[in-house]
């Protein structure tokens, strides 16, 4: 896509809303039976904060799980991926709209993004979302494009997914 289009795209609410929550309901999940994931999106929009993102996380959390429960947790990304030009090509970049939890071919358990574990408590949560809005990207989202001719232009939003562990 050119610049434009994803202009275009990143107008919708997905995008565009401060958060978004959903719950998919699993037979199967990643060796375990009856699961079921709770997602939730904060768009870095320009009124992100990471105080609200604390505080909402919680309150959302509250609504599926109680205090004290251990929880599955992983941290994705959605990402603006740009191509790298080559040195003799003069054309316009283009972009790529990289949604988490969407374009993996695969869950690794041993991807540092997936299945830690988390006692439910709200200093645990704070630390959470702090680890992750304070990311580099550079060092720690951008290994997953290295062999690639794209680099990440920016991030949109942080995916958090959770489940009880029993």
């Amino acid at each position: 896509m050119n610049i434009s289009e994803v202009n275009t795209l990143l107008q919708n609410a997905l995008f565009t809303d401060p958060v978004t929550e959903s719950i998919q309901d699993y037979e199967f999940y990643r060796g375990r039976r009856k699961v079921s994931i709770f997602t939730v999106r904060y768009n870095l929009v320009p009124t992100f904060d990471l105080k609200f993102m604390q505080t909402d996380l919680v309150d959302k959390l509250l609504s599926h799980y109680p205090r004290g429960i251990t929880l599955a947790v992983a941290v994705n990304y959605d990402l603006l991926l740009c191509s790298n030009p080559r040195d003799d090509d003069n054309s316009p970049p283009t972009y790529y709209i990289w949604r988490a939890n969407s374009n993996q071919r695969s869950l690794d358990r041993e991807d540092n993004n997936f299945d830690k574990t988390m006692y439910f408590r709200d200093e645990n949560v704070d630390t959470l979302c702090a680890n992750a809005v304070g990311i580099d990207v550079a060092d720690q989202l951008n290994i997953e494009f290295v062999s690639s001719n794209v680099s990440i232009d920016r991030v949109l939003s942080i995916v958090l997914t959770f489940s009880s562990v029993t």
